[in-house]
């Protein structure tokens, strides 16, 4: 799935001149008939009736007779991890997307957009989402003090992330320390609006966007009702609350301050819509079911499993999803109070959660807006000059003017006359590339041939390499990967003790996800691992490769009661620490084979320390074992490791048979089950 590999024609490298096509220059709202737009790398150079424009010989030149050009459209709210996301956007006019839970590898895409290798879409991200208690995910960063958040806000800002996404359990004095913190080093503080907080208390605190009107309706009920703390969003008590008792005036008030101050709201409606249909709803929706074929077996299986008609059972069910389905109708009119007021709207859907596919849920989005009011040219405002705007792009794109960057789509009806023209996509520029139709299909046809190749069809085959040092083997062989009731990977390894009485312990694992919050497209980790008798790591190497790039860690005890780390993010970020601490056993994040070597030789029941290394940083943990004998016709042992995080506890549930072979180990504690099963293999 590497989107490099997608038939993308070639950067232009002569001039590029549109011909007789009428501009929507979204500068105001009117249409420039017979105009010529001339392009160079990625910038536009002239503008003018076409009787008026030179061309010169050397350019390309397209006819766009009975056409409109417009400036490219932008999702504000996307979750972008999949490689082939990129067709599904550019297909659909979408020329810039702001990524809404960053991390190294988002950085990276940046650096390669940046450098021209790719088309597009434009990429601008926020930080690692920001918690104020146990994250549901574990790179997302958990932060419940004030010297935390501060270093957190200056360590993102030095990285290079564009703004600093929060989220819902975040107390209000934590808040304030990013948002004072961001507002000092330049960047947005955006996301939820946190559950303890009024969207005024958490705008005064420094957060200049709410993402998906959540909680828009605390201080904003009738006298005498108010969400109690702790009470969920969707208890149906809130639901109601939120549909039949919201103070209208009090939102205008909060609209005309928000419009005075310029606070934005990225509602999201398209998110609601898919969110509450049964599985057979939604593939039955004629935009979700021409796209299905670009979706990855292993994203449409996570939707299946979050299909609320599984509960339908319950006799609160339906009164239930009866609320869910009108709070859309009152969001919808929130969206429509708010424009009314002149608070700054953008256009965003949160894809790839439930059946919101990217690109085709923009114009979902855009119809939702026209739904509530607004114009097809404020809603189309909505979802390009506003965004330049917010992103503080306004000179670069946004609108069709000479000498800002050719963000464009050229399209085969007027979306001003109608919202849903803007779907009848006949070209993309974008980052000097020009996609024709021709193109854009391509990309699309390719994606549909490479889609269907979910693991173990679409990984390498891989093998170790041959002992270079001597010693005794003592075990090998292969496992297969399940995540999500999905084979996701295998892995390859082998354990064989030194003569100086060390342990090497290698594993070459390669797996694909596909999953929200995880990045797409197949990758390879080959780890090396030695460890002194007693488990604790000497040295470790290991490097983690995709399309995008490779990761690097290197980790060297120094016999001086110090580990040296050094480590080497995909987007080329280098680290390097001395830990001082005692000698420490590797945690799952290092090496998964190391824990049946671990329950066959030196752990016990008594809990020790152990170094554990991810997306959120470098970290000693505790770990604690416990052991159970099962006496069947095949006598097996289960061993319980539990992992005391800081972010998500682990648990790893081992079973291996009485002479000590491996079986299979299940992962529990993050958003899945992760369970490796041993492939049979001749004995050694």
């Amino acid at each position: 799935m590497d989107v490099a590999n997608y038939p993308f024609p070639p950067h232009l490298t002569t001039p590029l001149a549109i011909t007789h096509v009428s501009v929507i220059p979204m500068d105001s709202e009117r249409v420039l008939p017979d105009q010529t737009v001339v392009i160079e790398d990625d910038r536009i150079i002239a503008i003018g009736p076409s009787n008026t424009i030179a061309i010169e010989p050397s350019s390309i030149t397209i006819d766009g007779t009975g056409k409109y050009l417009m400036p490219g459209l932008n999702d504000m709210h996307v979750h972008y991890w999949y490689p082939a996301e990129a067709a599904l956007f550019l297909s659909q006019g979408v020329t810039v997307v702001r990524n809404m839970a960053g991390g190294p590898y988002h950085l990276a895409l940046q650096q390669r957009l940046q450098r021209k290798e790719l088309p597009g879409p434009l990429l601008f991200t926020t930080s690692p989402l920001i918690e104020g208690g146990p994250p549901i995910h574990s790179a997302w960063r958990s932060i419940t003090n004030t010297d935390e958040a501060v270093r957190a806000v200056y360590m993102y800002a030095e990285r290079g992330y564009q703004q600093i996404k929060i989220y819902n359990q975040l107390q209000p004095d934590v808040v304030r320390a990013i948002g004072h913190t961001a507002q000092e080093v330049g960047m947005r503080m955006v996301g939820h609006c946190p559950n303890a907080m009024t969207f005024e208390e958490a705008s005064d605190a420094g957060q200049s966007c709410f993402e998906h009107l959540t909680g828009i309706w605390r201080g904003h009920l009738k006298a005498g009702y108010g969400q109690k703390p702790g009470q969920s969003n969707l208890d149906i008590t809130v639901l109601r609350m939120v549909n039949e008792q919201i103070d209208e005036d009090a939102i205008r008030r909060l609209g005309s301050t928000f419009a005075q101050n310029q606070i934005w709201n990225c509602p999201t409606l398209i998110t609601y819509h898919y969110m509450l249909d049964s599985e057979e709803t939604c593939c039955a929706d004629a935009g979700v079911q021409s796209c299905l074929r670009y979706v990855p077996q292993q994203a449409l299986t996570s939707w299946k499993a979050l299909d609320p008609s599984r509960y339908q059972a319950s006799s609160t069910f339906d009164p239930w999803i009866t609320a869910l389905h009108r709070r859309n109708e009152t969001f919808v009119h929130l969206v429509s109070l708010l424009h009314q007021e002149g608070a700054p709207l953008l256009i965003g859907t949160d894809t790839s959660v439930r059946y919101v596919i990217q690109g085709i849920s923009v114009h979902q989005e855009l119809e939702l807006f026209v739904a509530a009011g607004l114009s097809p040219f404020e809603a189309l405002r909505c979802g390009t000059t506003e965004a330049a705007r917010f992103l503080g792009q306004g000179d670069e794109w946004g609108t069709i003017t000479v000498g800002k960057r050719a963000n464009m789509i050229l399209l085969r009806e007027n979306p001003l006359e109608n919202i849903q023209a803007a779907r009848q996509v006949e070209a993309v520029c974008v980052n000097g590339f020009y996609l024709a139709h021709k193109d854009l299909d391509a990309m699309l046809a390719h994606l549909a041939q490479v889609t269907p190749a979910s693991p173990p069809q679409s990984l390498p085959e891989v093998r170790l390499a041959n002992i270079t040092d001597t010693g005794s083997l003592e075990a090998q062989g292969t496992w297969r990967e399940e995540y999500m009731n999905n084979e996701t990977g295998y892995l390859v390894y082998r354990q064989s003790q030194l003569p100086d009485g060390d342990w090497l312990l290698e594993e070459h694992h390669v797996f694909e996800y596909g999953e929200l919050f995880s990045q797409g497209g197949p990758q390879q980790r080959k780890t090396t691992l030695r460890l002194a008798k007693n488990g604790t790591i000497r040295h470790l190497t290991s490097t983690n490769t995709s399309w995008l790039g490779t990761e690097q860690t290197e980790i060297t005890w120094l016999d001086t009661e110090a580990y040296l780390i050094h480590t080497k993010a995909i987007d080329g970020h280098n680290t390097t620490i001395t830990l001082h601490s005692p000698p420490l056993l590797p945690a799952d994040t290092l090496s998964f084979t190391v824990f049946p070597w671990l329950t066959k030789h030196t752990i016990d029941q008594t809990e020790r320390q152990a170094l554990s290394i991810d997306e959120t940083g470098i970290h000693i943990v505790l770990l604690q074992g416990s052991q159970e004998t099962r006496t069947t016709q095949d006598t097996t042992t289960r061993w319980q490791i539990d992992i005391d995080r800081p972010d998500i506890p682990v648990r790893l549930i081992t079973h291996v048979t009485h002479n000590g072979t491996f079986l299979r180990m299940e992962q529990t504690g993050r958003i899945h089950q992760r369970t490796f099963i041993a492939v049979p293999t001749p004995s050694i």
